[in-house]
């Protein structure tokens, strides 16, 4: 029971994090909201991994045995978000960007 309550937490932290990383770090790296949007997700997944590692730590794991629990189990909800961040970067690279008018217009 405590495992399942742990992957959703982990989830839920995974989601916050990619969040926060894309705000903060992210938005428009190099110009490309894909990239942006998988690179923020791959920071969150790194970060909630090294995280959750410590906590699992705390419980009495190996630091190595912990990371690699953390890093499987967090597997698939960042992979789902990476798709979610993906479909959602796509479709704001398809949009067209706002006329920008010069000085010398």
């Amino acid at each position: 029971m405590l495992t399942i309550v742990a992957l959703i937490g982990g989830a839920i932290l995974l989601l916050v994090l990619t969040i926060v990383w894309d705000k903060l770090l992210f938005a428009r790296f190099r110009g490309d909201p894909v990239l942006g949007k998988l690179g923020a997700t791959g920071a969150a997944w790194v970060t909630c991994t090294l995280l959750l590692a410590w906590g699992g730590r705390a419980a009495g794991a190996s630091f190595a045995r912990a990371a690699l629990v953390a890093a499987i189990a967090l597997l698939l909800p960042a992979v789902a978000v990476a798709v979610v961040g993906y479909r959602q970067a796509k479709a704001l690279r398809a949009r067209p960007g706002p006329e920008v008018a010069s000085v010398f217009d």
